[in-house]
């Protein structure tokens, strides 16, 4: 494909920072390196390019694909040139561009989009020395060099604030920088392009006196300095696609609802009738997808990829180095903790309402986009165990994930209000008979009572006027900083309560405090967890692979989300319920999952990794 239809959009307003050739001298182009004069005028001709390797899943390195960005992706608004000593000290040259010629065609497919013969006008040097090492900024205008090229590298990126759940149209959202991804030097250890082999500088060009001339001209006759640009954004998509059909249900409004693994325990009351409106147990329950967002996403990013020394060798790294494409495949990102685990406050979560998302289902053009989010294996992973043998849980609040809201539904869509109690689904109605029912069948039983019939006195009640404690009279209350899905019994009727009990031969109703009757309930639950699905309100936890291979099982870089990289994530099976939500319409509670869990547990997923490199990720839910 030819690239040349890829051209920068927007890319003509890097005129605005041209100087006027016809200001400067002319002349033939040298022969031989230039020897620079203090306060001399030097021209550098630039190539800006994409390193944007594409292909299916994050080891098939032998036959890659590829995938361009679109629209607002590859915009480029402005261009900033930062240059560096030998040292990697900053030098603050008075930098402005021009652009006297077209674009280069060009097949190579690695190569996103290109723009050629961009002559950097370096006015006033103030040394006799050329610069060594040249930093390339795109679309972050506001963007200042520090006092070393380590510290400008690390520099944190504000842009962040500016990631959006939106339609394609309108990706990113930014007053300075309008819709554009922010750029910059791609990185990656190797001698191509002049990168230093010794990886101290991976993250700029190199540069040599030969690119330097002292006229435009000469400058367009020399080989150009190839820039290949990466964007900090990570992108996000999510799919459904069923590996059996059948588990799928068309409505009448085509709304799509999908068959889970489990059915529902049905109730009844005392003389074996349902009190479920019908529903009994092996109710088949299905799942209807609401929406979906990204969880656990960096609040900030390093301007440029940060790589560390010891990967060079590394056996899980050394074929994620690519510098024949410019490029590498993972990164030391902000949250990155050795041997410890990833920080929380540098993490965002999100509160249910955000659960809005488009799926891509039928192609539809969605995407979410967030930092990179790297970690090792061992502090974001722990070894446990189960029925089946020994597996590993991931702390879901310590990776990047997606977080899909589902309501529980029956076979027409509509919602229902559950409890899931000892990995068994109730309604609600139901759990709270079976609550009640435990507690009057125990030794102690249920002698607990309120007075319905207003019109008479205490004194004055016969046990007609009494009522036993039912269904109505319990309720459930959220237990703060469960990620909204546990909660505990409480008895929610306030009226005055009374205890049914045999003095000297006759049945009296003593007044007692409510705290006695949820105390019972207390004990009978002990130490369960009851998680409440309200109005069927649930979500599903899909850490996000970025190398999940038999090979890089169990090392670092099986999880993760890496810069200019496009993780699209595809559910194929629901097998159990996600997560219950008790508050669904809270927008201040975030969903932050605690406890480590099996990934594998709830869905069936597969991510593609397009780079814009691709990562597939199935999932059985």
């Amino acid at each position: 494909m030819n690239k040349t239809s890829k051209l920068f959009a927007g890319f003509a307003a890097l005129a605005l920072f041209a100087a006027c050739s016809s200001d400067e001298p002319m002349g033939n182009n040298p022969e031989g390196p230039v020897t620079p004069v203090e306060g001399q005028t030097a021209y550098l001709n630039v190539k800006i390019n994409s390193a944007n390797e594409t292909f299916g899943r994050a080891t098939d390195f032998n036959d890659p694909s590829y995938t361009d960005g679109d629209g607002k992706e590859h915009a480029v608004e402005n261009a900033k040139f930062f240059f560096f000593d030998e040292n990697g000290i900053y030098l603050n040259l008075n930098v402005s561009v021009n652009d006297p010629a077209g674009n280069d065609p060009n097949e190579n497919e690695n190569i996103e989009w290109m723009l050629s013969n961009n002559v950097l006008v370096l006015k006033d040097l103030t040394g006799t020395n050329y610069p060594k090492y040249m930093l390339t900024v795109l679309n972050m205008s506001g963007f200042e060099a520090s006092e070393t090229l380590e510290a400008t590298s690390k520099s944190l990126s504000e842009y962040a604030k500016n990631f959006t759940s939106t339609s394609a149209a309108d990706k990113i959202v930014d007053t300075d920088d309008k819709f554009n991804f922010v750029m910059t030097t791609s990185s990656y250890f190797g001698s191509t392009n002049k990168h230093v082999d010794d990886g101290s500088f991976y993250c700029v060009n190199q540069l040599v006196d030969e690119n330097f001339q002292t006229t435009p001209t000469a400058a367009l006759n020399t080989k150009p300095v190839n820039v290949y640009v990466e964007r900090l954004a990570a992108k996000v998509q999510l799919g459904i696609k069923m590996t059996d059909n059948t588990d799928v249900k068309t409505l009448a409004d085509g709304t799509k609802i999908y068959r889970l693994e489990i059915t529902l325990a049905g109730g009844s009351n005392d003389n074996n009738e349902s009190i479920d409106g019908g529903v009994t147990a092996d109710t088949p329950l299905y799942v209807k997808i609401e929406g979906w967002s990204l969880n656990g996403v960096a609040n900030n990013s390093f301007m440029s990829k940060q790589l560390l020394p010891d990967w060079k060798t590394a056996p899980v790294f050394t074929n994620w180095n690519n510098d024949g494409y410019y490029r590498s495949y993972w990164a030391w990102s902000v949250p990155y903790r050795a041997g410890a685990a990833a920080a929380t406050d540098e993490l965002t979560f999100v509160a249910p309402k955000v659960l809005d998302g488009q799926l891509t289902n039928d192609n539809a053009d969605y995407a979410q986009y967030c930092y990179e989010n790297t970690n090792a294996w061992e502090n974001i992973t722990m070894s446990t165990s189960s029925v089946n043998g020994d597996h590993v849980a991931v702390y879901n609040n310590r990776v990047t994930h997606v977080l899909v809201k589902a309501t529980v539904c029956d076979e027409n869509g509509n919602g229902l209000d559950l409890v899931n109690f000892r990995g068994t689904p109730f309604l609600t109605s139901s759990f709270k008979a079976y609550v009640l029912s435990a507690l009057k069948n125990s030794t102690a039983g249920l002698p607990y009572y309120y007075l319905t019939n207003s019109n008479v006195s205490e004194d004055d009640a016969t046990e007609n006027d009494y009522t036993q404690v039912d269904v109505k009279d319990i309720a459930f209350e959220g237990i703060k900083g469960t990620s909204l899905e546990k909660v505990k019994i409480i008895v929610s009727n306030t009226a005055q309560l009374y205890e049914k009990k045999i003095v000297e031969g006759k049945t009296k109703f003593v007044p007692v405090e409510t705290s006695v009757l949820a105390g019972r309930i207390d004990e009978w639950v002990g130490n369960e967890t009851i998680n409440w699905y309200n109005g069927g309100a649930s979500d599903y936890r899909i850490p996000i692979e970025h190398n999940a291979t038999d090979a890089t099982y169990g090392k670092e870089g099986y999880y993760g989300v890496v810069r200019n990289h496009w993780y699209k994530l595809e559910i194929n099976k629901f097998t159990r319920l996600g997560h219950a939500i008790y508050d669904p319409d809270n927008e201040e509670e975030v969903i932050k999952p605690e406890d480590p869990e099996n990934p594998l547990y709830y869905v069936g997923a597969k991510i593609n990794i397009l780079s814009w490199r691709v990562i597939n990720q199935g999932v059985e839910l």
